[in-house]
């Protein structure tokens, strides 16, 4: 039974925590879980789980909502309408709004949905776990199973960490409005726990999981574990002997990455294909359902999709030309020119794509079309995401409301890659003073892939020896810049800890909009706590 099939099956709670308000997330006097007893009750609670996590990309509960904090960064930008709106600081969307309409009050705040739906996989896991109080001592399947909960909680805290700082880390089912909130040491420790617990239960290897090459394994812990040590050696925590246990963890990790079944990919362009869709790249992904075999748009991934539109709009060009556009972000500018050029950014970026036949009605089949139509910042869009793409017909889907042609992209979000766990040791190596060899290369495969060369053999495109510290360490993070561009726990992540985000607005080309200085302060590294959980608990205030 896969992911999708458990996702369908959700027991009471999840239900009742769908249609839950917010100001009811930490309400005390919820439903308990119905009593699990038996390994099939377990397995469709945990597909649950899954299935609201999925809900951060897709519909009900909003489109993409898991990517809103890194729309705040200088590699992605959304130009579609209520993005814009709350991203009134960063957006180049909203600078042409701004010019027309001479105000940023007109938005719509959907951090809520990100807050409401990490919380409710957290408190949907602790009514779980709180059934197994000792799981070390249970059968092999169910130790799996709830290993994989525990990764997930720490996964869902530590976003929202990143996303609103201090946050209530809430690991059982009672409710304390009185309790404090933890300092940021305590707040990720209880993290680094849950962690270290999920990598004790967790199928030893990626071929082993649960799913195979799919659901979190003992590589997939550390791995999170690795880039949790390193967001916490930086800002706001600014805990830096953090850097040297993330340099061990993820050195643990390299060392027996082929233990674990991790590693690069030789090709970055096969990173993205379909096929295989385990591979040893995946340290932690969302998975959707094949579009050419599903006939349910909802279980697709509809982040990774251009539409190509049979009707006139006023946002796309004239369909004589006919309008494709994509629901994913573009990319800025500057970001795409600074890029260096090289095999992996051609594969990173296009601005056309080619189009079937199917359209010559409109005169204009010409064979490539630009996939940004809205000419709005001259944004080229990320291609990467739709290396081994599918053209799905009007009618494939069963919904009412599409009526255009779809491209659909990757049906495999990654969360976290191998690429992760090499450019987090050669950063933490050079921040914590113990840059050496094995430093250098963990980021020099990554250079070479990004050239197409071999991944082992020194080559022209190596980073220089004997760099300082600080210097190769800011190096290796516009490395990551590069290699993640675009992906969810990517770049807005890096300029957080690292206290570059007041530096954005002059990564920024022009044409791109002026961001009026008075906008930019440390108010908007994260958002805000919704207010009804501050009146419920005014220690979140």
């Amino acid at each position: 039974m896969n992911l999708l099939q458990q996702k369908r099956k959700l027991i009471l709670l999840l239900i009742c925590l769908c249609w839950l308000g917010c100001e009811k997330i930490f309400h005390p006097e919820e439903p308990s879980l119905s009593e699990i007893t038996s390994y099939e009750q377990l397995l469709n609670v945990t597909g649950g789980v899954y299935g609201k996590m999925l809900n951060l990309v897709n519909p009900p509960s909003g489109m993409g909502d898991l990517f809103l904090p890194n729309v705040k960064g200088d590699d992605i930008t959304r130009y579609n309408g209520s993005y814009a709106m709350y991203y009134r600081n960063y957006d180049c969307m909203l600078q042409d709004q701004y010019r027309m309409n001479n105000y940023y009050s007109d938005y719509v705040d959907e951090s809520v949905n990100l807050w409401e739906n990490l919380y409710q996989v957290i408190l949907t896991v602790n009514n779980t776990l709180s059934q197994f109080p000792e799981p070390i001592l249970l059968e092999e399947n169910y130790r799996q199973i709830l290993g994989e909960l525990y990764f997930l909680r720490a996964y869902c805290h530590f976003r929202l960490t990143r996303c609103f700082g201090k946050i209530p880390v809430v690991t059982d089912i009672e409710v304390d409005y009185q309790k404090p909130l933890l300092s940021w040491d305590e707040q990720y420790g209880l993290m680094a726990r849950d962690l270290k617990t999920a990598q004790q239960l967790l199928p030893q290897k990626a071929s082993e999981a649960r799913i195979p090459f799919e659901t979190p394994h003992q590589g997939s812990a550390l791995t999170l574990l690795a880039e949790l040590y390193l967001n916490w050696a930086g800002f706001p925590a600014k805990n830096a002997a953090m850097y040297h246990e993330a340099a061990r963890v993820a050195g643990k990790l390299i060392d027996s990455a082929r233990f674990y079944e991790l590693g690069l990919l030789p090709d970055f362009r096969d990173v993205w294909k379909k096929e295989p869709h385990g591979n040893t790249e995946i340290a932690f992904s969302l998975s959707f359902a094949n579009p050419e075999l599903s006939t349910e748009f909802s279980d697709v991934n509809q982040l990774y999709y251009a539409r190509a539109s049979y009707w006139p709009s006023d946002f796309m060009v004239s369909p004589t030309s006919l309008s494709l556009y994509s629901f994913f972000f573009g990319c800025e500018i500057n970001f795409y020119n600074f890029y260096p050029a090289s095999y992996r950014k051609d594969a990173t970026f296009y601005t056309s794509i080619y189009v079937p036949g199917s359209f010559e009605e409109y005169g204009v089949d010409t064979g490539y079309v630009y996939i940004d139509e809205w000419n709005t910042c001259y944004r080229p869009a990320y291609q990467k995401f739709f290396i081994d793409s599918t053209f799905i017909s009007e009618d494939h889907f069963n919904s009412y409301w599409l009526r255009e042609s779809l491209l659909m992209g990757n049906q495999r979000l990654y969360l976290l890659r191998y690429a992760h766990t090499l450019l987090t040791y050669a950063e933490a190596k050079a921040r914590a003073g113990e840059l050496d060899a094995s430093a250098y290369e963990a980021v020099n495969m990554i250079r070479r892939r990004a050239h197409h060369v071999d991944l082992y053999s020194p080559s022209p495109y190596d980073m220089s020896p004997g760099l300082a510290p600080d210097v190769f360490a800011d190096s290796v993070v516009w490395e990551r810049a590069w290699e993640l561009a675009g992906e969810p726990e990517g770049r807005w992540f890096d300029l957080l800890r690292l206290e570059k985000v007041l530096s954005i607005p002059n990564l920024r080309h022009r044409w791109e909009g002026d961001i009026p200085k008075e906008f930019i302060s440390q108010d908007d590294f994260f958002f805000p706590i919704p207010e009804r959980d501050q009146v419920l608990n005014p220690n979140l205030q």
